[in-house]
């Protein structure tokens, strides 16, 4: 598809147009001869011109697509001077640039090198080319362009975009094949991977695109090289790119070929251009002395340089000495040997006598020498603070301990070296310099200690014992004890304190010792005594006394343990019921079968091994059962008169006496024939148990009897009435 043609036809009468403000000057070169305007606006230094051709046309030049420039006033346009070369009329390229689209159509011309290289889009128009033959005297070759276009910015990254290259023909220096070779590159983009790198365009050099058709676009990439232009002021183009410059390697003294082309695609819309500085195109032996100008005293100064290849050089000093053989050096200068310096390098290579040659002015400086004052005697075990008395700005400092800092903290004897560099930031020079400081220490106690014991449950008693030494005699000691956020604990001026740590955690304990002579030392050993926490245990039983006619024998437990010890998951407890079962809950309910006195115990241990246990008893009572038959005839069986659920258990010395009984059994006359108190013979699930009191009827004939048995429980106070009839 075509873009739509915008052709503004000026015919002008005059050759020469000149800006007004800031812009460019054009000189059209039509009837001037191609090789006149090469040999005095492109050839340069170390270079020979032959062969020149416009538009594949020798002699005199019949087209205005090539005019002289000059700047004048526009100062940010980076060449001076030089040729322009244009799709249309190069008078229209002083500028200004304007709104009106930048378009004329000249005599047709088909460029053969860009169209075979493949660069074009479309068909080619408007074509303008400059060629030439050149012989170098050196192996390398450079010269200055701008490329600059109406294309800039709303085509950029389009499909129908002008192009432009530099052909360079000839012997390949690497691999000596003849070739062909575009060196109108972006800087930079030449790798083993892209041996040709990307050439110069409006899709590779640009602000950002503003349309997309182009499948190959490097969208503000290389912006850096892009620069735009306004309305009014400037060049007649939309943009151009920086001041770049296309080289390469050749062979010296062998005849290359040089095609440089610029052409339309598609149509003979919005012209480009391309500017070539002025004897721009240069092969020269580059000789450049690669060394620093400002150099230390006592240094050796080797002078080093890059150079093409050369068969011979000198070297001339500041007081005309001539040095011959290679390397230079200048040993243990001083300041004296400061001035200029120059070698001059004659070129192996050239088919012409070429030399080229590079100076430097050579500044020797003495360095700043720091100074760590006299050797110091402090107390072992003190931190002394080494540190230059002046230093001089940009020093950098590296101490023989490895430290980078201007000063530093000793706390032993030996000696302590500072090195200094001495940077001139404005030449990057750097000087070395040192001093040395002897650092002896005094005889000074040493401080040691241990306890008897480190761990355990609070509350801690620790006995510390003092190990410490002192060569100068006895020495004063310093305790200090930190828990684990450095809070101070105690402090103990004695000599072996004995501390009771009553409070669970780790405790972090420093002994301080000085000696008669007034040298410290000090220990400190982290977290080197833990106290754990001892549980405090309490529970109550609900009810603690009960018949199991009231509530069944149940029992209700509430422990009491404080919440840092439940918090912990790793902390166990236990309960034991005193009837062979347990529980690992906290408040747990216990259902008592039988009745009896029961010591429930709660214990807990926690992980560090601290533990606790505490015990309390249960009474669980059931009513009286009194047999009314007994035969005492030696059979086992209702022998003896027992007592069902007679709790028999006595404290004697109880004041409230509980479970004292006393059993009165009476004939029908009321007369006793049997008496006791705390009588003890009784029955408990189905099993008698004989006490030493008890009534077996064998003293009595047969016949009915009366008894009064009294009876004070815990739970309840009884006193019971009944019969008892022996049979035998």
């Amino acid at each position: 598809m075509k873009r739509i043609i915008i052709s503004i036809l000026l015919f002008m009468c005059l050759w020469e147009i000149y800006s007004q403000g800031n812009n460019l000057t054009v000189n059209t070169m039509v009837l001037n001869h191609i090789d006149s305007v090469l040999k005095y606006h492109l050839q340069g230094d170390g270079v020979e011109f032959s062969n020149g051709r416009f538009n594949n046309q020798q002699g005199i030049i019949q087209s205005p697509q090539i005019a002289v420039f000059n700047r004048n006033n526009y100062l940010s346009f980076p060449f001076e001077t030089g040729i322009v070369m244009t799709t249309g009329n190069s008078q229209l390229a002083a500028g200004p640039y304007s709104q009106n689209t930048m378009t004329t159509n000249v005599i047709s011309y088909h460029d053969q090198y860009i169209n075979n290289a493949g660069l074009a889009t479309d068909d080619i128009n408007n074509c303008a080319s400059i060629d030439f033959d050149f012989l170098a005297h050196a192996d390398t070759f450079a010269f200055g362009y701008v490329f600059a276009s109406n294309e800039y910015p709303n085509f950029v990254c389009s499909y129908y975009n002008d192009v432009f290259a530099f052909f360079l023909t000839g012997v390949d220096p690497v691999t000596g094949v003849n070739s062909t070779k575009n060196v109108a590159t972006i800087p930079g983009t030449i790798t083993a991977a892209q041996p040709n790198g990307i050439p110069v365009s409006i899709n590779t050099v640009n602000g950002g695109a503003t349309s997309s058709s182009s499948s190959v676009c490097y969208n503000g990439t290389y912006s850096q090289y892009y620069v735009s232009n306004d309305v009014g002021t400037g060049i007649g183009y939309k943009g151009r790119t920086t001041a770049l410059y296309a080289e390469g390697k050749i062979k010296a003294c062998e005849t290359y070929h040089m095609h440089l082309g610029i052409c339309n695609i598609g149509d003979n819309s919005y012209d480009s251009g391309v500017f070539l500085e002025e004897k721009s195109f240069e092969s020269k032996l580059e000789t450049k002395l690669l060394m620093r100008d400002e150099w230390c005293i006592h240094e050796d100064i080797k002078f080093s340089y890059a150079s093409g290849l050369s068969d011979s050089s000198f070297l001339v000093t500041p007081n005309g000495d001539t040095l011959r053989n290679e390397p230079f050096v200048l040993y243990d200068v001083n300041e004296a040997d400061s001035g200029y310096y120059r070698v001059y390098v004659h070129s192996a290579l050239s088919c012409v006598d070429l030399w080229s040659s590079d100076s430097i002015k050579i500044k020797v400086v003495n360095p700043f020498k720091p100074d760590l004052g006299p050797d110091q005697h402090p107390c072992s075990g003190e931190v002394v603070v080494l540190k230059p008395q002046t230093l001089s700005e940009n020093t950098t400092c590296w101490w023989n301990t490895g430290d980078r800092s201007d000063s530093i903290e000793v706390i032993s004897s030996g000696q302590y070296i500072l090195n200094t560099i001495v940077k001139n930031p404005l030449s990057n020079t750097s000087c070395k310099s040192s001093d040395t400081i002897n650092v002896s220490y005094l005889d000074s106690p040493v401080s040691d200690f241990e306890a008897d014991i480190v761990s355990g449950c609070t509350p801690l008693t620790v006995r510390l014992s003092n190990n410490s030494s002192s060569e100068s005699g006895d020495y004063a000691s310093e305790w200090f004890f930190f828990d684990e956020n450095f809070n101070m604990l105690y402090y103990s001026t004695e000599k072996e304190p004995k501390i009771v740590f009553n409070e669970a955690g780790f405790v972090s304990v420093k002994l301080v010792i000085t000696s008669e002579d007034g040298c410290k030392d000090s220990l400190i050993r982290w977290n080197y005594i833990s106290a754990s926490l001892q549980p405090q245990l309490e529970f109550t039983a609900t009810p603690e006394v009960s018949m199991i006619s009231e509530n069944n024998g149940v029992v209700d437990f509430t422990a009491y343990i404080s919440s840092d010890i439940l918090d912990n998951p790793n902390n166990t407890f236990v309960w034991n019921f005193g009837d062979g079962q347990t529980d690992n809950s906290l408040n747990p309910s216990h259902t008592y079968s039988t009745w009896g006195d029961y010591i429930v115990t709660l214990s807990l241990k926690t992980l560090e091994g601290c533990s606790d246990s505490i015990s309390h008893i249960v009474v669980i009572e059931d009513d009286l059962i009194f047999p009314n038959v007994i035969t005492p005839n030696s059979d086992g069986v209702n022998d003896v008169w027992a007592i069902g659920n007679l709790n028999i258990d006595i404290n004697a010395e109880d004041p409230d006496k509980y479970r004292h009984n006393e059993l009165r059994i009476s004939d029908r006359y009321g007369k006793v024939v049997f008496h006791a108190k705390n009588y003890d013979t009784y029955s408990k699930d189905g099993q008698i148990y004989i006490g030493e009191k008890v009534f077996d009827g064998l003293d009595v004939s047969d016949g009915v009897y009366y008894f009064t048995f009294t009876y004070k429980g815990k739970a309840k106070t009884t006193k019971y009435h009944g019969s008892i009839t022996i049979i035998r």
